[in-house]
């Protein structure tokens, strides 16, 4: 299992724990609500809470691994929609509660005895995007070289140092990296070696920069005639080396913004869509997300179909009807599979629907397949 393999697992394991953690007032508010059902106090405020409950657990449930739970949810939001009587609409609410009890494994009453209360993952609270500084590998055997580098790189990127090519793709077949640079005059770098490199390379979508000298000449003419290779003679001063490097990794960058209602979504993406190497942006509030989209310009914004406040399907349509943010591609995600809504929210201009429970691979290759990218050997 590979470095980041190992890393989502560690997070999934962590999320399902939190979640489990944060059932317990989940439970309470659908039992609450049944009895409010039953003596005719459940007003339509009471009722889009709790169909907005239902859609966030019915999103989140067989995605961390309880089918159950998204069936029962799914059975409660459709009993909501369609306005059913109070009866059948408190045995909704509470077949969803004992979805729940069984997935945590004890009763409400014990487990609200042990816990005191929701975990941090379910407060409201924003998320700051932390700086996240490119990982780029050099190739390279020039002690001048590695100087220069360290110089234009301090503070302004990760840089992994390899000697040879058949290293770097080592390297890149289990770990991440934003940009390679690849210097030709090292002895680790035979033609060969040089050309499969950059297939590698080419197969993440990992863009190459180049140096020799002019001796190197034909392996530089060679590596050009595979394309998506960028070139430097030497000798090279610190200032082009800089513009070169990260003029190429802002022509390569990938951003996605995920906005969903759910933290539990929003935390369950992030690591995976990192692990391919997008920068990602979180947000719950889809007014939010039409500034940012137009401050930010992502490469793909995922967007969930149901939210409070500005609805997803509202958004979508504002978004496609800005000249800034027409072109930016949308998946949505959705826990409303009907044709009518899907054929809606694809005339509105989403380019790809999910529904809802996905797996975060299903949704990052959609995003890669969408934005026209090599598939990654491995998520």
């Amino acid at each position: 299992m590979s470095t980041v393999d190992q890393a989502f697992d560690s997070a999934l394991a962590s999320l399902r724990e939190r979640y489990l953690s944060g059932l317990s007032n989940q439970i309470a508010e659908l039992r609450k609500f049944a009895v409010l059902c039953e003596f005719g106090e459940a007003n339509s405020d009471v009722r889009a809470a709790i169909g907005q409950l239902a859609h966030r657990l019915g999103g989140t449930g067989e995605t961390l691994g309880f089918p159950e739970i998204s069936t029962a949810a799914a059975s409660l939001a459709q009993t909501l929609e369609c306005d059913a009587p109070a009866a059948g609409t408190a045995t909704a609410a509470r077949t969803l509660a004992r979805a729940c009890e069984a997935a945590t494994g004890l009763p409400l009453d014990a487990k609200s005895a042990t816990e005191p209360g929701p975990p941090p993952i379910f407060a409201e609270a924003a998320e700051a995007l932390p700086p996240i500084l490119p990982h780029f590998v050099a190739i390279f055997a020039d002690p001048t070289l590695a100087g220069l580098l360290g110089d234009v790189c301090a503070n302004r990127a990760h840089v992994t140092s390899l000697t040879a090519c058949t290293e770097g793709i080592a390297f890149l077949n289990n770990n991440r990296a934003d940009l390679v640079i690849l210097d030709l005059d090292c002895p680790g770098c035979p033609t060969e070696d040089v050309a499969a490199l950059h297939r590698k390379a080419r197969a993440l979508n990992i863009p190459v920069v180049a140096t020799a000298s002019q001796r190197r000449s034909a392996t530089i003419l060679h590596a050009l005639s595979e394309g998506g290779i960028e070139c430097l003679l030497k000798p090279i001063e610190a200032a082009l080396l800089h513009k070169k490097l990260f003029e190429t990794l802002e022509r390569q960058r990938l951003i996605v913004i995920v906005c969903d209602d759910d933290p539990v979504i929003r935390e369950f993406l992030k690591p995976r869509f990192e692990a391919r190497g997008f920068q990602v942006i979180l947000t719950k509030d889809g007014e939010e997300l039409l500034d940012l989209a137009i401050r930010v310009r992502p490469s793909i914004i995922v967007l969930d179909r149901i939210m409070p406040g500005m609805d997803g399907l509202d958004v979508l349509r504002s978004l496609k009807s800005k000249s800034e943010t027409h072109a930016i591609p949308v998946i949505v995600l959705t826990s409303k599979t009907q044709q009518q809504y899907i054929a809606e929210g694809m005339r509105s201009g989403a380019a790809a629907y999910l529904a809802k429970p996905f797996s975060p691979d299903q949704v990052v290759g959609k995003c890669v397949e969408v934005l026209g990218l090599a598939k990654p050997q491995r998520l």
